[in-house]
C-alpha cells in the first residue's frame, strides 16, 4: 500500500466472497427454482380474509396487470409499427435494384432509438419478430459486451444465423408433423446447437452453408438476406466494426447481407468511428423511432386515462411515477415496473380490491357473500364512512343495520362511479384541448397536467384556476375556437355508448353549425346598421364634448353576433364541465379503483441507500439477526467487540470531530477487541504481536470499507488524518 504513490485511497479495495456450503447441491436449488409458488408466497392473508378471498385477490391482480401490460405492449407496437413498416420495406427491396457501383456498397439501415439504453431491447426483440414473420430467416443481433474482438463477433454472428434458420425450419415443420416427430426434431435442434455446422467460422463456409440451406425455405422474400443487426454501435470498439464492413463487403456478391446499425445519439458518430475508406462501402439510409417521452405519453393518454384501464393511478403516484421517468431516466420500462409496483401493493394492501375486476352481478355476488366482520371492515373504507355520516341519523341506522339496504347502496354507489369515469376522463380530454394553447397554459401543456388539476381539486369548475382560463376562452377568434369545438365533439363523440357525452356532442355541433353560418347574420346586421346612421352632434363648447364623451363610455358597447354566440358556447362547456369534473376521488369507494399511497410508493421506488447503511451500521443487530448485539444495540451508548469490525469503527468514528486521527482511532478499535493489548509497560508476547498484526489488518481493512462507501476520505491537511464526512443524520 505505501509503495504506491499516485493514489490516494488508504487501500485498494476490499472484497466479499461468499462461502459455498457442501450440502447445497445443484439439484437442491434446480428444485427450489422450479417448484410452482402458491399465492400465500407473494400475499399476505389479511383481517378476516378466508384463503380462498386471498387467493382470488392474487389472481385479480395478476388479471389486472395482464391488462394493462398488454394494452401497453400494444400502444408501443402501434408506435413502432411506421418505423418497422418502413425497415421491412428497406429490407425486402435492398437487393432489387442492380448495382452498378465500382464499390460494392452493402445496404445499410441506420435506427436512431435515443438514449435510453434498456428499453432498446424491446425494440429490436419486436423488429427480429417482423423480419422472421415477413422477410427472411436469417438474423443475428449482436451486441458489443459479447464481441470484444472480430473472432468472437463472427462466432456468434454466425451460431445466431443456424440458430435462426432452425427455429423457422422448426416452426414450418410443426405446420404438417405430429408431436413425436416434434419432439424429436427438438432433440436434433439441440444436438446441432451443441455440435457447431461451421469448422473456422470464415466467410467461405458461411457461403457455401447458406446456399445449401436457402432454397429449403418458402418465404415472402425470395432473396433471403441475411440481415445483421448491431444493437449499441457506440460501444463497439471502431477496429473490429471497420473489419467486419471490409470483410462484408469483399463476400457481397454471394451473400445478401444487409446491416442494421443502432444508434443511440446521432448519425455522425458513424462517421466518427468509421473512416472514409469504411463508411465508403456502405449505402446507408436513416430511420428514426418515436421518443420516450412520446411513448410515455401515448401510454399515460390511452390506458391510464380511459376509463377501460380496471386500475387508475391517484394524482400524487401519478405525478411522483412521471417525475421519476422525466427527472432519472428516461426509460419506459422502469415507468411500466413502478406502474407494476403500484397495482400489486393496491391489491396487497385492499382487501376489497378485488371488485374492480368484476361486473356488476359479480360484485353483488361478492358483497352478499361477505361476513359480519368483513361487513364491517367494508363500512370503514374511508370515503364509504364520510358519505355515510353526511346523512341523517335515521337514514345512517337504516344503512348500518340492515344488510340488504347496505347491498343495495353500495352496488348503486360502485356503478355511480363506474359512470362518473365514463364521463370524467373524456370531459378531462376536452377540458384540455380548451385551454392547451390559452396564454400561459393555465391548466397544464400536457393531458396529464389537466388530469392532475381535476383529480386534486374536488371540482375543478369552482376553482379560480379554471374561472381564469374560461375568461381567456372567452378573448379566443372564431378560427380559433372553431377548432376547439371539432376536436371536442370528435372525442366526445368515441364515447358513443355513454348518452350523456352523447347529448354533449350534440350541443357543441349544434354551435358549430351555428358558427358556419355566422357570416350571413353578420351582413345582415351590417346592412341595418347603414340605415341607421345618424348625423353627427354639434357641440357649442368643450363641457358638452366632455359630458357626452363621458356618458358614451358608461353605455355598454353592443356585442356582436359572434360575441354573443361565443359567449353561448362557454356557457354550454361551462356547465357540462361542472357536470362531468367533479373529481374521482371524492366519490364514496374510490379506492376500490384508485391507488394515491404516495409515501409507500416513494420509499420503495426512490430508495435512499446512504440512510439504509447508516442504519445497518448502527443497528446491525437487525441485519444480522443476532441476539447478542441486540441486546447491545438496546443500548446506543455501548460498543462491544461482538459487533463487525465496520460497525465498530462507524460507532467510534461518530464521537470524533471533521478530522481524525488514524492512531487514536486504531487505539480505540483496539481497546474494544482487546484491552489487554493497549498495555506497553509489559513486554508483549509472540502471540499477542501476532495478534496485534491482526487487529492492524482488520483496522486497515475496515477504515477502507468506511471510505468506499463515503463517510470518511484522505486529507492532506494531516498525513495521519482522515477526514469525515457525514455529520448526524445528513
Amino acid at each position: 500500500m505505501g509503495d504506491d504513490i499516485t493514489t490516494n485511497s488508504i487501500s485498494k479495495g476490499c472484497f466479499l466472497q461468499k462461502p459455498v456450503l457442501a450440502n447445497h447441491s445443484h439439484s437442491k436449488k434446480r428444485t427450489i427454482v422450479n417448484r410452482k409458488l402458491s399465492p400465500g408466497f407473494f400475499y399476505p392473508k389479511l383481517e378476516n380474509e378466508s384463503q380462498t378471498e386471498r387467493d382470488q385477490r392474487f389472481e385479480a391482480y395478476q388479471n389486472c396487470w395482464n391488462k394493462l401490460d398488454a394494452m401497453i405492449k400494444d400502444v408501443q407496437q402501434e408506435l413502432n409499427q411506421k418505423v418497422f413498416d418502413g425497415l421491412l420495406h428497406f429490407f425486402a427491396n435492398a437487393y432489387q435494384k442492380q448495382r452498378v457501383f465500382p464499390i460494392a456498397e452493402i445496404p445499410t439501415a441506420v435506427l436512431v432509438t435515443g438514449v435510453n439504453l434498456p428499453d432498446h431491447e424491446t425494440i429490436f426483440s419486436h423488429l427480429q419478430t417482423e423480419l422472421k414473420e415477413k422477410i427472411t430467416p436469417y438474423i443475428a443481433c449482436v451486441k458489443a459486451k459479447e464481441c470484444c474482438n472480430l473472432k468472437s463477433m463472427l462466432k456468434l454472428i454466425f451460431n445466431s444465423l443456424v440458430a435462426s434458420a432452425d427455429q423457422v425450419k422448426l416452426c414450418d415443420q410443426t405446420m404438417t408433423s405430429d408431436t413425436q416427430e416434434n419432439n424429436e426434431d427438438d432433440n436434433k435442434v439441440e444436438t446441432k446447437k451443441k455440435s457447431s455446422v461451421f469448422n473456422h467460422y470464415t466467410f467461405d463456409e458461411l457461403t457455401s452453408w447458406y446456399k445449401h440451406n436457402c432454397d429449403k425455405y418458402i418465404y415472402i422474400s425470395r432473396e433471403n438476406s441475411l440481415v445483421f443487426i448491431i444493437e449499441d454501435f457506440e460501444s463497439f470498439s471502431p477496429s473490429v466494426l471497420q473489419d467486419f464492413i471490409l470483410i462484408c463487403s469483399e463476400h457481397i456478391a454471394n451473400l445478401p447481407i444487409v446491416l442494421l446499425f443502432g444508434i443511440a445519439t446521432t448519425v455522425s458518430s458513424m462517421h466518427q468511428s468509421l473512416p472514409h475508406f469504411v463508411s465508403s462501402h456502405l449505402s446507408v439510409e436513416k430511420f428514426q423511432s418515436q421518443p420516450s417521452i412520446i411513448c410515455l405519453t401515448e401510454v399515460i393518454e390511452k390506458v391510464l386515462l380511459t376509463s377501460n384501464a380496471p386500475f387508475k393511478l391517484g394524482p400524487r403516484v401519478f405525478r411522483l411515477l412521471f417525475e421519476s421517468f422525466l427527472y432519472h431516466d428516461f426509460l419506459l420500462k422502469n415507468f411500466v415496473k413502478g406502474l407494476q409496483f403500484s397495482v400489486m401493493e393496491h391489491f396487497y394492501r385492499n382487501q376489497f380490491s378485488v371488485l374492480s375486476m368484476m361486473n356488476l352481478s359479480e360484485q353483488k355476488i361478492y358483497i352478499n357473500s361477505l361476513t359480519n366482520s368483513q361487513i364491517a371492515s367494508f363500512q370503514n373504507i374511508k370515503s364509504f364512512k364520510n358519505f355515510i355520516e353526511r346523512k341523517g341519523e335515521e337514514e345512517q341506522k337504516n344503512i348500518l343495520c340492515k344488510k340488504q339496504e347496505l347491498i343495495n347502496l353500495s352496488l348503486k354507489l360502485l356503478e355511480q362511479l363506474k359512470e362518473h369515469e365514463r364521463v370524467f376522463f373524456p370531459s378531462v380530454k376536452c377540458l384540455f384541448i380548451i385551454t392547451c394553447k390559452l396564454p400561459g397554459e393555465p391548466l397544464g401543456k400536457r393531458l396529464r397536467d389537466t388530469y392532475e388539476y381535476c383529480t386534486i381539486s374536488p371540482n375543478i369548475a369552482k376553482d379560480q384556476i379554471y374561472a381564469n382560463a374560461m375568461s381567456l376562452v372567452r378573448m379566443l377568434s372564431r378560427d380559433e375556437l372553431l377548432p376547439i369545438l371539432m376536436s371536442c365533439v370528435h372525442v366526445l363523440e368515441e364515447s358513443s355508448d355513454c348518452k350523456e357525452l352523447f347529448d354533449d356532442a350534440k350541443i357543441l355541433t349544434q354551435f358549430i353549425d351555428r358558427l358556419n353560418n355566422l357570416d350571413n347574420i353578420e351582413e345582415l346586421e351590417v346592412v341595418t346598421e347603414k340605415e341607421k346612421v345618424r348625423p353627427l352632434p354639434v357641440f357649442k363648447n368643450r363641457y358638452d364634448l366632455q359630458e357626452k364623451m363621458k356618458l358614451a363610455a358608461k353605455d355598454k358597447r353592443k356585442e356582436s353576433p359572434y360575441e354573443k354566440l361565443r359567449n353561448e358556447v362557454v356557457v354550454a362547456m361551462d356547465t357540462i364541465f361542472k357536470k362531468n369534473l367533479p373529481s374521482p376521488l371524492e366519490l364514496p369507494f374510490h379506492e376500490v379503483f384508485y391507488y394515491n399511497d404516495f409515501q409507500t410508493v416513494k420509499r420503495r421506488l426512490n430508495g435512499t441507500p446512504r440512510l439504509a447503511i447508516q442504519r445497518a451500521l448502527a443497528t446491525s443487530s437487525f441485519y444480522l439477526q443476532c441476539e447478542c448485539c441486540k441486546e447491545i444495540d438496546s443500548d446506543t451508548g455501548s460498543i462491544k467487540s461482538s459487533h463487525p469490525d465496520i460497525c465498530i469503527l462507524y460507532k467510534l468514528h461518530l464521537e470524533c470531530g471533521k478530522l481524525i486521527n488514524l492512531y487514536d482511532w486504531l487505539q480505540a478499535f483496539i481497546t474494544v477487541i482487546d484491552p489487554s493489548l493497549i498495555d506497553t509497560k509489559k513486554k508483549k508476547s509472540a502471540l499477542k504481536k501476532k495478534l496485534e498484526e491482526q487487529l492492524h489488518a482488520r483496522f486497515i481493512r475496515g477504515v477502507s470499507e468506511l471510505q468506499f462507501l463515503g463517510f470518511i476520505k484522505a486529507t492532506l491537511r494531516k498525513t495521519d488524518h482522515v477526514s469525515r464526512l457525514t455529520w448526524g443524520g445528513c
